[in-house]
């Protein structure tokens, strides 16, 4: 990636930023996961559940990747009966290396849909590298 700086319109790699600005050492993360956790529960034991694995897996995501950022969004979607659905989820993104990712992109998977199966839901959400793949519970069994 290309960056200008305006006041000498020089063009400047990532590493040449960092040493003209910061004198620091640049690693590229090129990968990104990030899991989806429903948070809002009436059941709290289902709630007690929910926070407790969303905090094993930002402690897996830190050890795997060196670090792990929760984000709490509010959202909706529309049900199977065309009812319009308010949900709340924590959604734990880490960025890390080729190496990292090849190494536990399936543990991430496993971590998904054990997510779905432990909190009883039709199907959870997994990006990586910014595509979103929707697990739907009915088929993660003989997955």
């Amino acid at each position: 990636m290309k960056y200008q700086f305006n006041e000498t319109r020089e063009k400047v790699s990532s590493n040449m930023i960092a040493q003209k600005i910061w004198a620091a050492k640049v690693v590229s993360l090129r990968h990104e996961i990030t899991l989806q956790v429903p948070m809002i529960y009436t059941d709290h034991r289902m709630m007690q559940l929910s926070t407790d694995l969303a905090q094993e897996i930002m402690t897996l995501m830190s050890r795997y990747f060196g670090g792990s950022t929760g984000s709490q969004t509010i959202g909706t979607y529309e049900d199977e009966k065309g009812r319009l659905i308010k949900d709340v989820n924590l959604f734990i993104q880490s960025y890390c290396d080729a190496e990292s990712f090849e190494r536990y992109l399936p543990t991430m998977i496993d971590l998904a849909k054990k997510v779905g199966r432990q909190l009883n839901q039709e199907s959870v959400m997994i990006t990586i590298d910014n595509i979103c793949y929707l697990l739907f519970m009915q088929d993660s069994e003989s997955a």
